[in-house]
C-alpha cells in the first residue's frame, strides 16, 4: 500500500535497479489516499495499480527542508528567487524587502532546486522502466504523456490526479482501468 511520505527531492536513488521487483513476479501498489512526488514514482514501477475513488497520485515535485522546519517545493524556491530578481531589478529600493524574505534561501538550495527538477524526468522514465514487460520504447512514451500532468503542469505540491482522472485518460497509465461495485480502480501501467 502507498500513503507516501517520500519526497523526490531526498530520495537520491529511489528505484535503483528495481529491487522490490525483484523478489515477486508482478509488483501490486495499492493507493487508498495518496502517492505524491517519490511515492507517485513507487506507484509507477508497480504492474498493477489499485485506486479507490478517493485516491490521487500527486506530482513528481522535489521538495526541500526550510529552515523552519516546513518543506518547500523546488519550482516554488526558484520562482520566489527569480520573483524577487525581477522585482528588484525593476525597484532596486526593494532589495532589503525581498532579501528578509529570503534569508532561508541560499544559492546553493536554488541550485540544488533546479538540479533535482532537472532530474525528475529520469527518476520518472527509471520508475516506469521497473515493469519488467514494458520496452524501452514504450517507457519513453508512457514518460512523454505523463510529463505534463506530473511534472510541468503542476501548480503546487497539492496539484493530483485522482482516480477518475487516470480512467479517463488511461492511455498514460497503460491498459484500460476498470471499476468494481465499491468504486475502486485498478489498472495496468504498463
Amino acid at each position: 500500500m502507498s500513503c507516501s511520505p517520500l519526497r523526490a527531492g531526498m530520495a537520491r536513488r529511489p528505484f535503483g535497479s528495481c529491487d522490490r521487483q525483484s523478489r515477486c513476479r508482478a509488483l501490486t501498489v495499492i493507493v487508498p489516499d495518496q502517492a505524491k512526488s517519490a511515492g507517485t514514482l513507487f506507484v509507477l514501477g508497480a504492474d498493477h495499480i489499485y485506486m479507490g475513488p478517493t485516491s490521487d497520485l500527486g506530482p513528481v515535485d522535489p521538495q526541500f527542508l526550510l529552515a523552519d522546519g516546513s518543506l518547500g517545493a523546488a519550482r516554488a524556491i526558484i520562482a520566489a528567487v527569480e520573483g524577487a530578481e525581477t522585482r528588484i531589478q525593476a525597484n532596486p529600493h526593494t532589495y532589503p524587502l525581498h532579501a528578509a524574505l529570503l534569508t532561508d534561501v541560499s544559492a546553493l538550495m536554488v541550485q540544488q532546486a533546479r538540479d533535482a527538477l532537472a532530474r525528475t524526468t529520469d527518476q520518472m522514465a527509471e520508475a516506469l522502466s521497473c515493469v519488467r514487460t514494458r520496452v524501452p520504447k514504450e517507457v519513453q512514451q508512457i514518460a512523454k504523456k505523463l510529463h505534463g500532468p506530473l511534472i510541468d503542469d503542476t501548480q503546487s505540491h497539492g496539484t493530483t490526479i485522482s482516480a477518475k482522472a487516470a480512467r479517463s485518460s488511461a492511455c498514460q497509465f497503460g491498459k484500460q482501468p476498470t471499476t468494481n461495485r465499491s468504486g475502486e480502480t485498478s489498472g495496468d501501467c504498463g
